[in-house]
């Protein structure tokens, strides 16, 4: 017997998942390196204040490292979250990715992570749209169940 070629579905969903856990492992290992060697944090610094990059942390945990974790898991389990976890991780890094644009543009400098995060933006919403959106293989059947006289 010869086994079951996964479908093209099946396959995006997979290499969303690596792609996402990939993005949540990497994003903490890179605040991970910021906080601990001032060499690795001078080229991604906005101002002269650390202020301006730390206000970045509590959201890139939260939404960032937190959201691709949690789309990464509802993904591989299938679960009904996981369209609205992935449209939620892409809303967040696409409006952090505008915002680091504006304060790079306006301070004139933190402009290196521009790439990395218009990377991650493109990426992320590729996700939600192609792989995140149920399909009729995934779908569930929907119990119809006749009301109660009354």
């Amino acid at each position: 017997m010869r086994p079951v070629e996964p479908t093209a579905e099946a396959r995006r969903r997979d290499l969303a998942v690596v792609y996402l856990s990939a993005q949540a492992a990497l994003a903490a290992l890179w605040w991970a390196l910021l906080l601990m060697s001032p060499a690795v944090r001078a080229p991604f610094e906005m101002a002269d204040d650390a202020a301006v990059l730390d206000a970045f942390l509590a959201a890139d945990i939260i939404v960032f490292i937190g959201g691709s974790a949690a789309a990464a898991i509802a993904l591989h389990r299938r679960a009904r979250s996981a369209p609205a976890l992935c449209w939620f991780l892409a809303g967040g890094v696409v409006s952090a990715t505008a915002l680091l644009v504006a304060l790079a543009v306006s301070l004139g400098a933190g402009g290196i992570g521009i790439v990395p995060m218009a990377a991650a933006s493109i990426l992320t919403v590729a996700i939600a749209a192609t792989t995140a959106t149920p399909s009729s293989s995934d779908a569930e059947p929907i119990e119809h169940r006749a009301e109660p006289a009354t």
